[in-house]
């Protein structure tokens, strides 16, 4: 069974806990997840603010070529936006 960490900024991180997520037509199980704690989430949000930062500063046709959105990245982008995500969270809030 596939364990699929968590990703945050670059890096993929294991979260020291994971959920077992189950088929919804035979209960078997799927995949294995890592569960955020509050700590990943703090990391992923610092993160994610301090990328905008960097990116809002760039002109548009760097912003384009960095973020690997010109021809030679659309299939990788495509992959990345359709790729099935889950984020489980627990005793946050």
């Amino acid at each position: 069974m596939d364990t699929h960490l968590l990703r945050i900024g670059a890096e993929r991180r294991h979260s020291g806990e994971a959920e077992v997520i189950r088929s919804p037509f035979d209960d078997r199980p799927v995949a294995e997840v890592c569960v955020a704690g509050r700590s990943d989430m703090e990391d992923a949000i610092e993160r994610a603010v301090a990328g905008f930062e960097a990116m809002r500063r760039l002109p548009t046709h760097r912003r384009t070529k960095d973020s690997r959105f010109g021809r030679e990245g659309a299939q990788f982008a495509m992959q990345e936006m359709t790729e099935p995500k889950v984020l489980v969270m627990r005793g946050v809030g």
